[in-house]
Order: C-alpha cells, then structure tokens, then sequence
C-alpha cells in the first residue's frame, strides 16, 4: 500500500487550489497518474463523489480504517 502517496495526494490538493478543482472536477484520472498507488488504491480514488476537499479526504480516511498495515492487522490509523 502506498499511503505516503494518498498523503501526498491530499496535501497537495490542501495547498494547490487548482489542483484540488482537477481533483474534484472529472481530471482525477489523468491526476492520479503521477502518483505510485496500488490498483485497489487506484479504484477506490476513481470511486469517490465528493463536492469538497473534506468530503473526499472522509473517504480515503474511512477506506484507509478498514485496511490492515503491511507489518500486521492493525489498521492504518488508530481510533
């Protein structure tokens, strides 16, 4: 799993305005091309509908609670 790269993703959509308007505005496959992510992580980006940079951001939060970390079956981020 490459969470430095959904990390990157999302900060760069924080600080790029227009960016994060590609992102949510129907480039996000051209978009996702630059960044090294799995195919699962690939589907899941291309499958969010989101108006807004939170509402997207949720859903990489949820999808990511329900992954286990590469060391063992702790989730990726801890409640």
């Amino acid at each position: 799993m490459s969470y430095q790269a959904l990390e990157m993703l999302v900060g760069e959509a924080i600080i790029d305005q227009e960016f994060r308007s590609r992102l949510l505005n129907g480039q996000r496959p051209h978009i996702l091309q630059q960044y090294d992510l799995t195919p699962e992580e690939r589907r899941m980006l291309l499958s969010i509908q989101a108006n807004s940079l939170e509402e997207f951001a949720a859903c990489i939060y949820h999808w990511l609670q329900t992954q286990t970390h590469p060391g063992g079956a702790t989730p990726w981020l801890a409640a």
